[in-house]
């Protein structure tokens, strides 16, 4: 390394040239509409329909729509036993509801029973009859039961 008479490096007297802010400012392209040389019409507005149209049907690289994050398998296995253990205590309790009331019929009297037949069709047709009355207010119900 070879030093000088004043103690700095050679490589240091000959240091680059760097311009002045004043200097660097002249020395940029001057900003603002660009103009195309055949149609003589500013880019920005050229661009402008693509640039809307990537933004609302997100096709730019730059808008990325919201991966799916899989779950673990555990826990979708989790979920699934879960579901299917659902659906057995559903099945098991529907199946008690429908012998429990086999068994409230079964331990009547055969009057009682037949009573009991015929309460079940008249309040079925009175439901019917109700809703019947209650749609036919309505437009659509009034072409269906008129």
């Amino acid at each position: 390394m070879l030093v000088s008479v004043n103690g700095t490096c050679d490589a240091q007297l000959f240091r680059r040239h760097v311009p002045k802010k004043a200097e660097r400012t002249l020395l940029k392209k001057p900003k603002g509409i660009k103009e195309d040389k055949k149609v003589r019409e500013p880019l920005f507005r050229r661009h402008a329909t693509k640039k809307a149209e990537r933004t609302l049907f997100k096709k730019s690289k730059g808008i990325k729509e919201d991966k799916k994050v899989r779950e673990p398998r555990k826990v979708t296995e989790a979920k699934r036993k879960q579901e299917k253990n659902q659906k057995k205590k559903d099945k098991a309790y529907a199946e008690a509801v429908k012998k429990t009331r086999q068994n409230s019929v079964d331990i009547q009297t055969p009057e009682v029973q037949e009573r009991m037949k015929n309460n079940k069709k008249n309040t079925e047709l009175r439901e019917k009859e109700k809703k019947k009355k209650v749609n036919s207010k309505t437009k659509k119900g009034r072409r269906k039961y008129n």
